[in-house]
């Protein structure tokens, strides 16, 4: 009935801490964005109705999404709901669709805290925000196999199950950073789900689901024997040369500004080259092998460098000292991003 949910028939919403609110919540009007903190105040509480005084449906739909789109731990929420709505339009009622009774979901909450508790507790104490995000990225790929399940979409699936499609990759490793008080977005577009992330106050993008070797496999692809880091912490130019964001918003240049290479894995891992060297490429794969690797992945800055490694690779690869017993070499790469890799 009108007015359940302790309190639900005020006029505005109870105080919502400032840290709440993400970038979905930002892309809000200010009535759709009240609507939001009356949606955060109360579905946690998992009700059967949440009635929200002076509302519409038009602004209840947008703000439903965003809530969702900001907040991975409301994994129980399949994202349907029923409302009514009076004819004088003086409040709505919405009935969430949840995937699991009250009961169940506090524990399910608790499994869940409990393994995030475990991940977060291997990040060593003082750890900058780009080994936090690094280890996270490798943890929810290592942990994770790509396929379909009844929970793919959220944390539960990565979490508990340990299977998961994009959404549930995508929420999980931002479920992981919120912990730690690192701000991260969720977006999605195109079928494929992904990260914007803040490293050091930088944005910078993250794709767990195609730093994974097992979707690489799923979709054609020679999967390499681990995960890559082509997909940790991406400017928009590169991120959008294969990715199309429509959530929360249609146009990559209405998102923050994500043009900072600082954080690139290549870079900060000797293993970028503006310009194509043979040495360079040479010294590159002499090092992996002689580290006892079978594998290397090399980034160039432009497509005219990467052609030409390819173009060495092709020709003069047996010429590289540590491979010189090696019979079999693999090369390949990956044309949109300037990656060359490299296994034997």
């Amino acid at each position: 009935s009108r007015g359940e949910g302790r309190g639900q028939d005020a006029e505005e919403p109870p105080a919502v801490a400032e840290s709440e609110h993400g970038l979905w919540y930002e892309q809000l009007s200010d009535d759709q964005k009240r609507v939001y903190d009356w949606f955060l105040a109360y579905l946690p509480l998992r009700e059967q109705t949440i009635t929200i005084e002076g509302a519409s449906a038009d602004e209840a739909a947008p703000a439903y999404l965003a809530v969702i789109g900001d907040h991975p731990e409301f994994f129980w929420l399949t994202g349907a709901y029923t409302y009514r709505q009076p004819q004088d339009g003086s409040y709505i009622e919405i009935t969430p669709e949840f995937s699991a009774s009250a009961s169940e979901v506090a524990e399910l909450e608790g499994r869940i805290r409990d393994v995030a508790d475990q991940v977060l507790a291997q990040i060593p104490s003082g750890a900058s925000d780009y080994d936090r995000a690094r280890i996270c990225y490798e943890w929810v790929i290592d942990s994770t196999s790509y396929q379909t399940s009844a929970h793919d979409q959220t944390i539960q699936g990565v979490f508990l199950d340990r299977v998961a499609v994009c959404a549930g990759y995508a929420r999980s490793f931002q479920y992981l950073m919120r912990a730690m008080g690192m701000r991260c977005a969720y977006l999605s577009g195109g079928g494929h789900a992904w990260n914007l992330v803040w490293i050091d106050g930088t944005p910078t993008y993250v794709d767990t689901t195609w730093g994974d070797p097992v979707f690489m496999a799923e979709n054609g692809e020679r999967a390499p024997e681990t995960m890559v880091y082509d997909y940790l912490c991406l400017t928009a130019d590169e991120l959008y040369r294969n990715h199309a964001v429509s959530g929360p918003v249609s146009d990559p240049q209405d998102l923050p500004a994500c043009d900072s290479t600082a954080y690139d894995y290549y870079r900060l891992n000797g293993l970028f080259f503006e310009e194509f060297s043979a040495q360079g490429l040479a010294d590159a794969i002499d090092e992996a092998a002689w580290r006892g690797e079978r594998s290397v992945r090399v980034k160039y800055g432009s497509p005219a460098a990467y052609g030409q490694a390819l173009e060495y690779l092709r020709q003069d690869v047996f010429s590289v000292q540590a491979l010189s017993d090696v019979s079999s070499i693999y090369h390949g790469g990956d044309e949109v991003l300037y990656i060359v890799s490299i296994d034997w």
